[in-house]
């Protein structure tokens, strides 16, 4: 692979190490605010099914001001 095709001109205020449920939630939550950020995960795409089994409900209760969670639990309900 051409190393010249991964540098950009674009400015990342953050990189998200993992494209899990966590990671995932983490870069809404800054695109939310308005930084940008980058995800990287080992896995070349995404598996096809879930990994996580339930969100606890401290969780919900912590993000449910912002429309990331909004949007995902509407999805899963």
């Amino acid at each position: 692979m051409d190393e010249t095709a991964l540098v950009g001109t674009e400015t990342t205020h953050a990189l998200i190490v993992g494209a899990g449920p966590v990671g995932l939630m983490v870069a809404a939550e800054l695109c939310h605010h308005g930084s940008t950020c980058r995800i990287i995960d080992r896995l070349p795409w995404p598996t096809g099914w879930a990994k996580a089994i339930g969100i606890q409900p401290r969780t919900l209760e912590m993000s449910v001001a912002t429309a990331p969670t909004a949007w995902c639990v509407a999805a899963w309900v």
